[in-house]
């Protein structure tokens, strides 16, 4: 009996908790930029670093934590697995002199495909890097880099990497200046989303490389994210300035019906320009993770909202106040609409400096797994609790039976 209640016990708690936010540090506070991917189990992969680069697993109970790289001041992140689990990871990296950061960033690459950690350079004057990994395990990167000959022009370039060879740069079609999270659809075509004036993206789906525009009526402040749906159907988040609202609005863009269609989502509170990170389900529904900046006497401080696709519209909620996305590839969504998201959570917000800030990792409710490795450990211990109760409440009572009865005569009056 105290088994089967303390499941029910656990088991009403969890059902609870699942529709929560579960936070959980990463094992290096002081860190900045992260990023995060999926395994095919829905488990998380997670690449976090300041000068050094850091990579660890989630357990259930706790982070793994590896050394990838050191003393290169990292820019940005992203990472993709390949079906292997093996962890592809492109990132930005300052170089350093001394203790001195120089004004020249580069594009690294890691991969412990082969059992142990290899780096190497991709690219140098460049940043902003994007990776995916495709059915085959090749991977494809984007990044932005200045254009030859001309110092105040950048452009994206593409490359992929097969057999241990990265073919040459491919420098994207004009007007691509920004990219973002690249993203690939069912046939291994890549689809870069792109920032310049107003929205859009670069693919290679019909062979050769072409950019297309999207939402001339709105001012885009963020660079897109995209995602390709089962059918190549294509979905788009954004930030943007309104004319019509006077305000900065969440934007998002869908091509499902057959033509573009653009919704305003939600109206955020001021100004400045950030990350709206749409992800997609492998049930098919769509989640949004953006920021939502408020100003504050010193520094404008954001909150984490979170925005899901429903029947009728989205829903909108908090996930952590004074905290922020810092890459594109912060945000995925596993089995069961089971959202993963890793972020800043800004210590300027209660008095601190900004290098006191942490990268934090959250998801909505637990893995099956996990959650069925926790009700069976609680309920041993809480029948174990039951079992000691019982028997000192036995032996109390035995106690009481065998205790003899004390007879008080009453004295008569004198």
């Amino acid at each position: 009996m105290a088994l089967v209640a303390a499941l029910v016990l656990f088991g009403s708690t969890f059902a609870f908790l699942g529709g929560q936010w579960i936070h959980s540090g990463l094992p290096w506070p002081d860190a900045y930029n992260s990023a995060l991917a999926l395994d095919a189990s829905g488990r998380p992969h997670v690449v976090w670093g300041t000068v050094d680069l850091m990579y660890g697993t989630f357990s259930g109970v706790g982070w793994s934590s590896e050394v990838v790289d050191v003393d290169i001041s990292v820019d940005s992140i992203s990472i993709g697995l390949d079906s292997f689990g093996h962890a592809h990871i492109a990132y930005g990296a300052w170089n350093r002199s001394g203790d001195h950061v120089t004004s020249d960033r580069n594009i690294k690459y890691a991969t412990n495909a082969g059992g142990n950690w290899a780096v190497s350079y991709v690219a140098y004057g460049a940043f902003a890097p994007s990776i995916a990994v495709d059915s085959t395990a090749r991977a494809h990167l984007a990044y932005v880099q200045q254009t030859p000959g001309y110092p105040f022009d950048r452009r994206a370039s593409y490359r992929v990497l097969s057999g241990g060879v990265w073919s040459s740069v491919l420098w994207l079609p004009s007007g691509a200046s920004e990219a973002g999270r690249i993203t690939l659809d069912s046939r291994d075509y890549a689809y870069i989303p792109i920032h310049d004036v107003v929205p859009g993206y670069a693919t290679n789906r019909l062979g050769t490389w072409q950019v297309i525009r999207l939402d001339s009526e709105i001012e885009p402040q963020s660079v897109p994210s995209l995602v390709v749906g089962s059918h190549e159907d294509l979905h788009m988040s954004y930030t943007a300035w309104s004319p019509s609202d006077q305000s900065r609005v969440l934007r998002y863009a869908t091509n499902a019906s057959g033509s573009w269609m653009f919704f305003t989502l939600d109206r955020l509170e001021n100004t400045n320009s950030d990350l709206a990170v749409i992800a997609q389900s492998p049930s098919g529904r769509l989640q949004i993770m953006y920021n939502d900046f408020r100003a504050a006497p010193e520094a404008s401080i954001s909150t984490l909202r979170h925005a899901i696709q429903q029947r009728e519209g989205w829903s909108l909620s908090v996930v952590s106040s004074n905290a922020f996305l810092e890459d594109l590839s912060s945000f995925a969504i596993g089995p069961g609409d089971k959202a993963h998201v890793v972020y800043v959570q800004d210590a300027r917000a209660v008095g601190r400096p900004a290098s006191e800030s942490s990268v934090v990792y959250a998801t909505k409710g637990l893995d099956g797994s996990i959650l069925a490795t926790f009700l069976i450990e609680n309920a041993i211990v809480f029948a174990v609790e039951m079992l000691v109760v019982a028997l000192a409440l036995k032996k109390a009572l035995q106690g009481r039976r065998k205790r003899p009865r004390m007879v008080t005569r009453a004295k008569a009056d004198p």
